[in-house]
């Protein structure tokens, strides 16, 4: 379980799963702190929490499915994850590079939120 408190479906569960998908590639980039900070200031939330979560993500390096999934669960209501999903995508985008775990994380909210559509490819 997160070892920092988060209350589900929380504007502070937005900034965790995009420091999640921020912290991705080992790298973060200006722009995605600049995003993180932004969508703090227009949530009334302290800019302090996007270094606090950012942090949060170094104690899962040897496991980034787990820290995907944990905050994932972080996440239940349909509107909060439309507004999720939208930011995580802009996130994705931020540094324009998509990085392989940026797609996991995607996959596995897709699978856990469950947002899949039968693949075109299955039809032919």
């Amino acid at each position: 379980m997160l070892d920092i408190n988060i209350k589900k479906n929380s504007n502070e569960s937005i900034i965790n799963i995009m420091a999640v998908m921020a912290s991705s590639d080992g790298e973060i980039s200006q722009e995605e702190i600049l995003l993180l900070e932004n969508v703090c200031e227009k949530n009334g939330l302290d800019q302090r929490v996007v270094k606090k979560y950012l942090l949060h993500t170094q104690n899962f390096e040897d496991d980034f499915t787990k820290l995907c999934r944990e905050s994932i669960k972080l996440i239940n209501d349909v509107n909060i994850r439309n507004k999720s999903i939208k930011l995580l995508m802009e996130m994705a985008a931020a540094d324009l590079i998509i990085h392989e775990d940026e797609l996991l994380l995607l996959e596995l909210i897709a699978s856990e939120w469950e947002m899949y559509v039968p693949s075109l490819k299955t039809k032919e």
